[in-house]
């Protein structure tokens, strides 16, 4: 519905609850209300801005509170909000005296103080929310004199439903502050180590730290593969898109630089760097002119055809580098597990096993052992070489499941001792 459809004494409706600070909104809604009561539509608007508006439209001195929030800058949702708190305190007082009295003493943006700091740095140096303290605060009858009092109240309660873990330590940090300097998910630690108290005799200590680093290292993952993904390199990588990537994933950026100026381009030089580093300058990741040399003499093996003694691992890293293209080499030595992962699904969910199909479900599984070394970013072999197979695993169920819908599968078998 338009904003011109309803008018209210000779203006829009819209224009006259914009400017007298009436929701909209709730008085569309109970026109509609009032029109299924099968009332006239100029005796249902006038009902519903009297219905809306009822308790919520308060004057300061014959004076809009939207006005007087205006010209002072000030929220009128909070004025209203204390307007009403009080109005439940004592309903028998006058409305235009409690009006008065919240305009009057409204401090925009108070911030509560503890012990000399702000209270929202002290939630955050124990770990707590400054939302939750701050909202039991609100429902506490706080004056000047028992401020600080209320506050630690406030604070203890919060401390004492969260578990204790606000109060562990590691490095001489609270667990939330040694968290949220180094990115690392707090809730996600709090909760694992929370849950590891229960079966394990370690020392609470020992727990935090390995869960900590167990976190960080998830994370770190996580947030390699968000700037591979943000910034899309490829031939044309400029030096500031470069520079920037190599900050964030921790690459040395003069050691791009040098693989650069001897004639590679920045995709490769990083790329390089990253999947087959074996030195670090000043933590960052770099590669030694040994390793070098050895990683720039494969694409020579490959062209020669002479491929049987490369990795696996090193034939995947070639292709991520775009050194040599390896895929043909990469599906070969694939070949087993292809055949493998197609003949006990075969066997396990009785599928078709003629040529056709068995063709068909092979190339498929080709297709996504690429697509799962195009989308990772996983440096380490054990890591890559079981996030390919996993990948393709589950996406040829996927694709049996849904090309094949005359097919009834049969349960996915159990693993012996599994409960």
């Amino acid at each position: 519905m338009s904003n011109g459809i309803y008018t209210y004494k000779g203006i829009p409706l819209y224009t006259y609850c914009k400017r007298e600070g009436i929701d909209y909104n709730a008085v569309i809604q109970t026109i509609y209300r009032n029109n299924k009561k099968g009332i006239s539509s100029e005796e249902s608007i006038e009902k519903a801005i009297n219905t809306v508006t009822e308790g919520a439209r308060y004057l300061y001195k014959g004076v809009s509170i939207v006005k007087i929030a205006k010209e002072r800058n000030i929220s009128v949702t909070q004025l209203r909000r204390q307007i009403r708190k009080k109005k439940k305190e004592d309903e028998s007082r006058p409305l235009n005296e409690i009006v008065e009295e919240v305009v009057d003493n409204y401090v925009p943006g108070v911030k509560y103080k503890y012990k000399g700091k702000s209270l929202s740095k002290v939630c955050d140096e124990l770990g707590i929310k400054y939302k939750t303290v701050l909202y039991k605060l609100r429902k506490k009858s706080v004056n000047d004199s028992n401020l600080d009092e209320c506050i630690e109240e406030c604070i203890n309660d919060v401390l004492n439903k969260n578990t204790s873990m606000a109060k562990y330590y590691i490095e001489g940090e609270t667990l939330y502050s040694y968290c949220k300097k180094r990115g690392i998910n707090y809730q996600m630690v709090r909760g694992n180590v929370k849950e590891k108290k229960i079966e394990s005799d370690k020392p609470v200590e020992d727990l935090l730290k390995e869960e900590v680093e167990r976190v960080s290292k998830k994370e770190s993952k996580t947030l390699t593969y968000r700037a591979f993904r943000k910034y899309k390199l490829d031939n044309n990588t400029n030096e500031d898109k470069a520079k920037e990537l190599c900050k964030l994933i921790g690459i040395d950026y003069d050691s791009v630089m040098e693989l650069v100026n001897d004639g590679l381009n920045y995709y490769q030089a990083i790329n390089i760097i990253y999947y087959y580093s074996d030195t670090k300058v000043d933590g960052n990741l770099s590669i030694s002119s040994t390793k070098l040399a050895s990683v720039l003499r494969l694409p020579k093996y490959v062209n020669s055809m002479n491929v049987q003694n490369i990795r696996l691992i090193d034939l995947i890293r070639l292709y991520k580098c775009k050194l040599c293209d390896t895929r043909e080499y990469i599906l070969e030595v694939e070949k087993n597990y292809i055949d493998n992962l197609v003949f006990s699904y075969i066997g396990m969910y009785g599928l078709p096993s003629d040529a056709s199909s068995v063709d068909r479900y092979k190339e498929f599984v080709r297709a996504c052992i690429m697509e799962a070394i195009d989308k990772s970013y996983l440096n380490k072999e054990s890591l890559l070489l079981n996030y390919i197979e996993l990948f393709a695993r589950e996406k040829f169920r996927t694709f049996v499941k849904k090309k094949d819908k005359s097919i009834i599968l049969k349960p996915k078998k159990e693993k012996q001792g599994d409960n």
